[in-house]
């Protein structure tokens, strides 16, 4: 079944586990009930300097899905939108299996199968060091009336510095700079939260999705609310997607992996 792309903006949550959507980096899917499996993976940084672990997770359901992230999809724009909570979605969870298996590298680790009354999930109980960048070769052993047997491949997002944001007076853009990628496989991703009457509380997100290439702006116009915003009222994560999909029996399966700036700490 094919998927055609179309530019919206969304935040993908499956079971309250949000998997991050780029503004304008989405794909749009047919409006009907398919099997889908996501295998997210995002970076964690510890308490030593340029190490990192992390901790896939796979779920596996059947439901309607209007969007899902795609790092392929790069138009370089910006859209502004109001941060909501997003509930569960309503979706029929489905057993892949007692555990799956993910390979970063060279290391293989057992991701074993959590239920409970309301999701089905697989979650590994504590972080494992990696290095941003290493393969991933996740598989799934599939289960009789579930989630057929699946093997996907992908790379996981790799570390980026960031230089400082300059911030120019109007009219001029905003600019934004990083490491750039070493292909064309991954987007960028910039969320400039603030609020819009002051204090902590972030009502209000600007999201941009950029080609991957180590710099961008952001119009005027477009950065303005956030830039007048005192700053500890204000916050900017910029976050490096990489995706894969492929197709199963009656679905998908997807690979989507991150690492941000600032980074979230292991606990």
């Amino acid at each position: 079944m094919p998927i055609s792309v179309r530019h919206v903006c969304s935040l993908l949550a499956v079971a309250a586990i949000p998997a991050l959507s780029a503004c304008e980096s989405t794909l749009d899917v047919p409006n009907n009930a398919l099997t889908w499996g996501f295998i997210q993976t995002g970076a964690l940084a510890t308490a030593t300097a340029g190490t990192y672990v992390t901790s896939p997770n796979g779920q596996f359901f059947r439901g309607t899905l209007t969007s899902v992230p795609d790092s392929r999809v790069k138009p370089d724009t910006c859209v502004e939108l109001l941060i909501s909570q997003q509930g569960p979605l309503q979706v029929t969870f489905l057993d892949a299996g007692p555990s799956i298996t993910a390979q970063l590298g060279t290391r293989v680790d057992t991701i074993p199968r959590v239920s409970s009354s309301s999701r089905t999930a697989y979650e590994l109980a504590a972080p494992k060091s990696y290095q941003p960048g290493d393969s991933i070769v996740v598989r799934v052993p599939g289960a009789a009336g579930g989630f057929p047997a699946a093997e996907i491949r992908s790379k996981t997002a790799e570390a980026f510095t960031l230089d400082s944001l300059l911030i120019r007076p109007a009219p001029a853009a905003t600019q934004l700079r990083w490491t750039p990628a070493t292909d064309n496989n991954s987007s960028m991703i910039a969320e400039f939260r603030y609020a819009s009457t002051g204090g902590t509380n972030f009502n209000q997100l600007i999201r941009c999705a950029f080609v991957d290439d180590g710099a961008d702006s952001v119009r005027f116009s477009v950065i303005q609310p956030w830039a007048g915003a005192n700053a500890g009222s204000r916050s900017l994560t910029v976050t490096r997607l990489r995706t894969n999909i492929i197709p199963i029996v009656d679905g998908f399966m997807e690979v989507i992996s991150t690492f941000a700036i600032p980074t979230p700490r292991a606990p």
